[in-house]
């Protein structure tokens, strides 16, 4: 292990004598050959030394460690500049696929030194969900989820938490719709088919009450059809979309027979009377009074066309 600075003291016989009578010193680097609860085991060495290892006057330092939390982090140190970090990491950019999301714990090499001498240990990861609860194993499901890991050293435990969502998948979802519509006195879906995967499809006509049911029309005219998915477990919503659909008015061609409603007598009451009560075309009846009758057959029909009694 590089980096950590012990406690050296050299005497004379640190130099050596070269074969062209030079002398010299030693450009010395210090490591950890092993560390152990009570001492450092200190290396020293020269590069370009023939003997590559100097064990002179060392002064062993003992180990004093102490354990602290980091956010996702334990850090394992001693005065003597060692550390060591075990870290906790979530389950990033996991998306539902049916299968488990686990986190992991990435130990580096000082930590995993310390593992191996028994000096720590680090526990099974453990998992809770938005409630709080704890789980059995680990999450599968969409939600929002925390990790939990605990390094423990001389009977002392220290826990670190990391937060990790499990995204939903995107429902498919392919519409069509109605068109080349023409009045004709009937109820007309304006959506043809509607195939989903993993939702529920659902419809209006002014973009705030939404049903299931798909949406219909009599009257001539434009109508915008909104729709959307709401998405099963583990799925998301498709947001609100829209197309617009045109009814387009029947075309009466001359010879269009119509059944027309008339007052049989008129008897003077000092008011306007109309001979014209009502229109039946298609089997429908299209209105109730001759003025009525008028402005529902300027919006359902195009073409020349009369009525008469």
């Amino acid at each position: 292990l590089l980096g950590i600075k012990p406690v050296l003291h050299f005497n004379d016989e640190g130099k050596i004598i070269n074969q062209d009578g030079t002398v010299h010193t030693h450009e010395l680097t210090t490591a950890y050959d092993a560390v152990t609860s009570e001492k450092h085991d200190i290396k020293v060495f020269c590069e370009d030394c023939p003997v590559k290892y100097v064990k002179e006057n060392i002064t062993y330092q003992p180990h004093t460690f102490t354990a602290k939390a980091s956010d996702n982090k334990v850090i394992v140190s001693c005065e003597c500049d060692f550390e060591a970090v075990v870290t906790l990491n979530g389950s990033e950019n996991a998306v539902y696929d049916g299968t488990e999301k686990t986190a992991t714990t990435d130990i580096d090499a000082n930590a995993q030194q310390l593992l191996d001498r028994g000096t720590i240990s680090v526990s099974e990861i453990t998992y809770r969900d938005s409630t709080n609860a704890l789980l059995n194993s680990a999450p599968v499901n969409v939600g929002t989820y925390e990790a939990e890991m605990t390094v423990r050293m001389d009977g002392t435990g220290t826990a670190v938490r990391k937060t990790f969502t499990i995204e939903g998948i995107t429902p498919t979802a392919s519409f069509t719709f109605a068109d080349n519509l023409e009045y004709n006195c009937e109820v007309q879906p304006l959506v043809k088919t509607a195939e989903v995967t993993g939702g529920t499809a659902y419809y209006s006509l002014d973009g705030n009450k939404y049903t299931t049911t798909i949406p219909t029309a009599t009257d001539a005219g434009e109508y915008t059809v909104y729709y959307k998915v709401v998405g099963d477990t583990n799925y998301k919503n498709i947001e609100p979309q829209t197309v617009k659909i045109t009814v387009s008015p029947y075309i009466i061609n001359q010879g269009t027979q119509f059944a027309v409603q008339s007052n049989s007598e008129l008897i003077y009451n000092g008011k306007e009377q109309t001979k014209i009560t009502g229109a039946t075309f298609m089997g429908t009846q299209l209105t109730e009074g001759a003025s009525a009758f008028r402005v529902r057959r300027h919006r359902q029909f195009r073409g020349r066309h009369h009525a008469r009694p």
